[in-house]
């Protein structure tokens, strides 16, 4: 498995697909923080109202429509700095979006090439191949959330967005809910990629289960004998702020499930 993980690993590095999705990310997260710091100008604001524009930001997390800088100000020196990414780029799915790329991409490459046939004829357990991938994305999100965390600062000091600084415990918990979570779904599209091995059917199924089609289908059916089976989904583990010990809990059941899944789909299927 070592040896499979090194490999791995020296592939994705040498991926100009991981610098690819990782530049889109950053240039997506300075948009997203240039547009929050405009909308928090009080001058500005005033201008473009005074020449009859408008404008409104949803802020979906607290439901509430800003209309003015001063709503803005007032609602972004309620949130920390770990909070905002975390809000931003984890609740929201976003980051789950370029991670589906980068393990669909990387996974099904190694069936396009033929690549799966050299390694499977020297290590013939799919279990360690599944591990070794999975690993390598655990990796990658590790990454991911790492320059989100120390970009978002930056920016944040860059732009003099007022918020609140918060403390090493916040950013401590919401990195490790966003990576658990994020990983999850990482490991779930490991799966749906060895099993289907297209780009297209795999990424279609990833996105309608993080984006909670399969929740909310689920709920349907749910409701119908009075029972809430979201919460035991991965869309539902993730939802909300703050990590519970429960959608922890979901996550790493769902991890072990596709781990099985990817396995079963590895014998049952010729390489």
């Amino acid at each position: 498995m070592f040896d499979l993980l090194h490999m791995d690993l020296r592939r994705l590095v040498r991926d100009r697909a991981l610098y690819i999705i990782l530049a889109v990310f950053g240039v997506i997260l300075l948009f997203v923080c240039v547009m929050m710091a405009l909308t928090s100008n009080g001058d500005l604001m005033e201008k473009m109202y005074s020449l009859g524009g408008q404008v409104t930001l949803t802020v979906s997390e607290q439901g509430e429509m800003l209309r003015d800088a001063a709503d803005a100000q007032l609602l972004l020196a309620q949130t920390t700095r770990a909070n905002f990414f975390y809000t931003v780029f984890c609740s929201g799915g976003g980051l789950s979006v370029f991670i589906v790329i980068l393990s669909t991409l990387f996974v099904c490459e190694d069936f396009s090439s033929g690549f799966a046939k050299n390694i499977f004829s020297v290590h013939r357990r799919g279990v360690w191949y599944l591990l070794s991938k999975s690993a390598a994305m655990l990796c990658a999100v590790t990454g991911f959330l790492v320059f989100g965390t120390l970009f978002t600062q930056l920016l944040v000091s860059l732009f003099r967005m007022p918020l609140a600084a918060g403390t090493l415990s916040d950013f401590a918990r919401y990195f490790f809910q966003a990576w658990l979570t994020v990983v999850a779904l990482a490991v779930q599209n490991v799966f749906f990629a060895v099993w289907t091995r297209s780009i297209a059917v795999s990424m279609i199924l990833s996105f309608c289960c993080a984006g909670g089609v399969f929740g909310i289908v689920l709920g349907s059916v749910g409701k119908l004998f009075r029972l809430d089976l979201v919460r035991f989904t991965l869309a539902g583990a993730c939802a909300g702020d703050g990590l519970s010990v429960f959608s922890a809990v979901v996550c790493l059941c769902w991890i072990a499930i596709y781990l099985f899944l990817g396995t079963w789909a590895l014998r049952r299927r010729d390489i």
